[in-house]
């Protein structure tokens, strides 16, 4: 059966439609991206009808990507890897930059739903063809999202060789360095991870200027976060309290989950490295989690419930803590977060014990063992394998002593 073509009047529609979601996107603030939850259903919408129609295909598969930055932070990433797919398999041919464009949201995607594999197919692809058709700025964002896939699958030496290409094209070429701080904050988070806190440090502070300098709030505030807990952990307390203030002040106006949870969380554990075990807790128990784990947010819903059992367990309230660590295992091994899983099983081991649950602290210092010995390389890994192995000697000889007070793991 011959497929009917859309009258010209309706074409004209799904036109000025794609125009008015392409000008509505342009340049929102946090609050106007929370206003645009209950009206997401109309942009998919008008998407789709765009795709549909030879004439506004091109401005709908645009759309699909000027949408990407509410797309992420309200947590639709899931559908809308369905949307790109669909763009990038079923509509070709697609000029270059739109499919470079593409294939490198689509592994930013797959990345933020912790499909790390399928990251990188999509980027690497996405080099490839920046290199195939000599585009270099492409090239450069395809190298930065690359290295930040390698640093996810660890494989940091990867990971630092394609980073430091990243840097190298893209200060030569991001003429207005939208992209630059970004590929300098992915290389910032894989030297903190190496425990090259100087080099982390120095990083994250050009990229937090350069932010700032070209009016971007969200994210120089997600560069403060990464130095707040680097200059906490490096017991520079001072420092770590002017960017605080920094990051407090912009609560009041942050709308969104996601935002608003990640603030909320680097406060606490920012409080919590100096020990204020209660102020601390008092962060945590405002961030609400249904709402993350109902937007995808999964590992943020995990990040709060292990962090605030963590805190709860420094305050010798342990059967307070022993619920939240066991929630928030629960829910880091849902999503797939080794680096939470291990904080969660290691502070729930030493609950146990604390409790003289001393078989079931057992267990979970095994859990720490299995997923921490998958990466040799990672300082995080390695630091918490080893607290985990020699808190378990010190629980096998209590038991060996005789302590009969030992239960079995649920």
């Amino acid at each position: 059966m011959k497929q009917t073509r859309p009258n010209p009047a309706f074409i004209h529609s799904v036109a000025k439609n794609l125009e008015f979601w392409t000008q509505k996107l342009v340049d929102l603030s946090e609050f106007e991206v929370a206003q645009l939850y209950g009206d997401k259903d109309n942009l998919v919408q008008a998407i789709r009808f765009g795709l549909r129609i030879p004439e506004t295909r091109e401005a709908a598969s645009k759309l699909a990507l000027d949408a990407f930055h509410f797309v992420d932070r309200a947590g639709y990433q899931r559908e809308w890897t369905r949307i790109l797919e669909a763009i990038e398999t079923k509509l070709l041919p697609l000029d270059p930059d739109l499919r470079i464009a593409i294939l490198n949201r689509l592994g930013q995607l797959y990345r933020h739903t912790g499909q790390y594999d399928e990251a990188v197919i999509y980027h690497e692809q996405a080099q490839s063809l920046a290199k195939q058709h000599g585009k270099e700025l492409e090239y450069g964002i395809a190298c930065w999202q690359v290295g930040a896939d390698y640093r996810w699958l660890n494989r940091l030496d990867s990971a630092e060789t394609v980073l430091n290409e990243a840097l190298s094209v893209l200060r030569e070429v991001d003429e207005h360095r939208l992209w630059l701080p970004a590929a300098m904050n992915e290389l910032g988070i894989l030297h903190e991870r190496r425990g090259n806190f100087e080099r982390a440090e120095q990083l994250w502070r050009e990229a937090y200027a350069i932010y700032l300098e070209n009016g971007k709030v969200v994210d120089a505030n997600r560069i403060v976060r990464n130095l707040i807990l680097l200059l906490a952990r490096t017991k520079r307390f001072d420092e770590c309290d002017d960017f605080i203030a920094i990051v407090s002040a912009e609560l009041a106006d942050k709308r969104l989950v996601t935002e608003r949870a990640m603030m909320l969380l680097t406060v606490g554990a920012a409080y919590a490295q100096q020990e204020e075990w209660q102020r601390a807790e008092t962060v945590f128990r405002t961030i609400d989690i249904d709402p993350l784990i109902r937007a995808g947010q999964t590992d943020w819903a995990a990040s709060t419930v292990v962090n605030l059992g963590i805190v709860l367990a420094r305050q010798q309230r342990y059967e307070e803590a022993e619920g939240y660590l066991r929630e928030g295992l629960r829910l880091a091994q849902e999503y797939g977060d080794d680096i939470r899983v291990v904080s969660a099983a290691i502070n729930l081991g030493d609950v146990l014990a604390a409790q003289q649950n001393y078989q079931a602290a057992l267990d979970y210092y095994d859990v720490v063992e299995r997923y921490a010995g998958k990466y040799p390389e990672h300082s995080y890994f390695t630091s918490e394998l080893a607290e985990a192995l020699a808190s378990r000697s010190r629980v096998q000889m209590k038991l060996q002593s005789g302590d009969d007070s030992a239960e079995s793991s649920p």
